[in-house]
């Protein structure tokens, strides 16, 4: 059985609240195909941040290592970023 999408507006209209006798709301009733477009929504949301996390790192590191793509310079040995290297990943800076 395929989940089909649901778009957030259109699926948060579906909650109902739960009301006691005196009118004050007790709780929420989301139906599943709202829960799973919340759902969706925040890990779109958690991409997008990770993404542009990522790119804020790639325009204001120096190296790779401040881009979080290398621990130390020991897990490459022998290796030497040059400027031409380092501009092929992206950057403007030398290493």
């Amino acid at each position: 059985m395929a989940i089909q999408e649901t778009p957030l507006s259109q699926a948060l209209a579906t909650v109902e609240f739960v009301i006691n006798r005196r009118g004050e709301t007790k709780g929420v009733f989301v139906p599943l195909a709202a829960w799973e477009a919340v759902l969706a929504a925040l890990e779109d949301i958690e991409d997008l941040s990770t993404a542009r996390d990522y790119l804020i790192r790639r325009a204001t590191a120096r190296s790779l290592k401040e881009m979080g793509l290398l621990l130390s310079n020991a897990e490459l040995p022998g290796y030497q970023m040059t400027r031409l290297k380092w501009l092929a990943l992206g950057n403007r800076c030398a290493s």
